[in-house]
């Protein structure tokens, strides 16, 4: 596991533990954490381009606008060309 995810899933736990957190905190470290795991993913998506795995590219994006609906439109755009690309 990625050290940023391993991270994140710790935080998580964490906030399962204490029970005083505004919710506004929470749903504040909970949107970070989505931009991150989506950036993580987009960044992972990149990598495969470059591999030559563009199917898997396209998966790993299709992941990052589920996790991070803050950026679902860039992930959105960005599997749409590699789509586009891979049809020609």
């Amino acid at each position: 596991m990625h050290g940023a995810a391993s991270k994140n899933l710790a935080i998580l736990e964490t906030l399962g533990r204490l029970s005083t957190l505004d919710p506004r905190q929470v749903a504040q470290v909970l949107s970070s954490m989505q931009a991150a795991l989506g950036q993580l993913y987009g960044e992972v998506a990149e990598d495969a381009v470059k591999a030559g795995d563009v199917k898997r590219a396209v998966r790993l994006l299709r992941v990052a606008e589920k996790i991070d609906p803050g950026n679902a439109g860039r992930h959105k755009k960005r599997r749409l060309a590699l789509e586009q690309e891979a049809a020609r």
